[in-house]
């Protein structure tokens, strides 16, 4: 079985997913990545045994162009790789790559909120726009994905008060 791992820091994916990797390694899946190359953990995913592609999920950039962009790369990577499941972590790893894997066929997607972020924390004009627009992209998503977790109590009443997919996709997890 292979299995796609989606985040938007290489410096993330290996800290906090590494020990994840390593196990489904061990046990047997064939595992492949998506981030960014920044922080230099590359090498790091790859003596793990994953197979790694480099993509730049551009920070804080909301732009259109940009988000069409790397849904596409995402979609070429998982036609390529045809994997049994998509596992995305972080805000823009769970919007673009549910998009891609559905586009691509995958029947079995996971989405990770790893917190929800600043964006739910501040209340300006600009803050509130972009956190609407995540929320209706959730909202969208949602729909394609077989489970949704939350590592804390917090974001998964969120994501419910915000009527965010269905209640039974939803897995509380106790942390990374």
């Amino acid at each position: 079985m292979k299995i796609l791992i989606i985040n938007n820091s290489d410096g993330g994916l290996f800290l906090f997913r590494g020990a994840l990797i390593k196990r489904m390694i061990s046990d047997g899946y064939e595992v492949v990545t998506i981030s960014p190359y920044e922080n230099g953990y590359i090498t790091e995913i790859q003596e793990l045994g994953a197979r790694t592609y480099e993509i730049n999920f551009s920070g804080h950039s909301t732009g259109l162009f940009n988000g069409i962009k790397i849904i596409i790369e995402i979609y070429k990577i998982i036609k390529f790789e045809n994997p049994d499941i998509v596992h995305s972590f972080t805000h823009k790893p769970n919007i673009f790559g549910a998009m891609a894997a559905k586009k691509a066929g995958v029947s079995n997607i996971i989405m990770t909120l790893t917190g929800l972020g600043t964006l739910f924390t501040y209340n300006d004009f600009k803050t509130r726009l972009i956190r609407n627009f995540l929320i209706w992209q959730y909202k969208y998503v949602s729909k394609f994905a077989t489970s949704i977790i939350c590592q804390n109590p917090d974001d998964l009443n969120d994501f419910k008060s915000f009527k965010i997919g269905d209640t039974k996709k939803y897995v509380l997890v106790n942390g990374s």
